[in-house]
């Protein structure tokens, strides 16, 4: 190759020594640049002026989905698990990792409400009460919401262990608090 074809390649300006060439972007790059300023427009142009939702919507509609799907799980026969001691036994493993700082490894209560009586501040103590406060926790008394933290399975054994715990006569409890229910 002569330089004279080389030459109209070369930018008249260089850098430190170092010669810019003047080389054309490759098609397929062209087009994909194209493609994303498109979709940015569009992007930009549903969310801005054309009622996409905001991010604290779109976390509204999962936070409602998952409560859904949640609360459908409250139509578990709460009877037939309580007799098994296999989900009791599952129920105790998720009570001592996750319940035990406040309510005290027999339910006996501590920072927590005790779980073994008959008086309860939040519900009437059934398993699907006990589901609900579990599921989206009691916040102005401290406790979080077990609801996206826990897999079903897990929720349905914690609260028939829970309601399990009723009537039992740990050493120390807490006193009573809250409305008595039989």
């Amino acid at each position: 190759m002569s330089t004279e074809q080389q030459d109209p390649l070369l930018l008249d300006h260089n850098y430190d020594g170092i010669q810019e060439l003047d080389n054309p972007l490759p098609r397929w790059w062209v087009y994909l640049f194209i493609a994303c300023c498109i979709f940015a427009a569009g992007y930009f142009s549903y969310y801005t002026f054309f009622g996409g939702p905001t991010l604290v919507e779109e976390l509204d509609q999962k936070l409602a989905k998952k409560t859904s799907a949640t609360h459908s799980g409250s139509q578990v026969n709460f009877d037939a698990l309580l007799n098994d001691q296999k989900v009791v036994a599952q129920g105790k493993v998720v009570f001592d990792s996750k319940c035990v700082s406040c309510h005290n490894a027999q339910g006996q209560g501590l920072i927590g409400p005790n779980l073994t009586d008959s008086y309860w501040i939040h519900g009437k103590g059934t398993p699907e009460d006990i589901q609900k406060v579990v599921t989206e926790g009691v916040p102005d008394k401290g406790m979080l919401s077990w609801g996206p933290l826990l897999k079903p399975e897990e929720m349905q054994a914690v609260v028939v262990f829970v309601h399990s715990l009723r009537g039992t006569n740990p050493p120390n409890p807490k006193e009573p608090q809250g409305t008595k229910f039989e």
